[in-house]
C-alpha cells in the first residue's frame, strides 16, 4: 500500500486530519494532498494547511504537496533548507525522484 487516507497527525500538540499522504518506493512520505470542496477558492490559506502538517511537531516532511478541489491543483517542492516551497508547473513523477 502506498497511500494513507484521512489520517491523524500531532500538530502543536493536536491532533489533525489529513486527506491523502502518498509514499515512494522506500515507503517514505512522498506527497501530502489536501482536498477541497469545488467552491472552495485555492488560496495561500489553503496551501498552509497542508504545509502547517508538513513542518510542525513530528511533521511528515514530505518533498510535494498538493491542494486540489477537484478542478484545479496546485503543486509545490519543499525547500527544508530554506524553509519555503516552490511551486511547480507540472505534477512530479512518482518514483522519479
Amino acid at each position: 500500500q502506498k497511500m494513507a487516507i484521512e489520517r491523524g497527525i500531532a500538530v502543536n500538540g493536536q491532533l489533525r486530519r489529513y486527506d491523502l499522504l502518498v509514499y515512494d518506493n522506500k515507503m517514505q512520505p512522498w506527497m501530502l494532498i489536501e482536498c477541497k470542496a469545488p467552491r472552495t477558492k485555492l488560496s495561500d490559506r489553503v496551501f498552509e494547511q497542508v504545509g502547517i502538517y508538513n513542518w510542525f511537531d513530528q511533521g511528515l516532511k514530505v518533498p510535494y504537496l498538493l491542494i486540489t478541489n477537484g478542478i484545479s491543483a496546485i503543486c509545490s517542492r519543499v525547500d527544508y533548507e530554506d524553509q519555503k516551497w516552490c511551486l511547480l508547473d507540472a505534477l512530479p513523477v512518482w518514483g522519479e525522484d
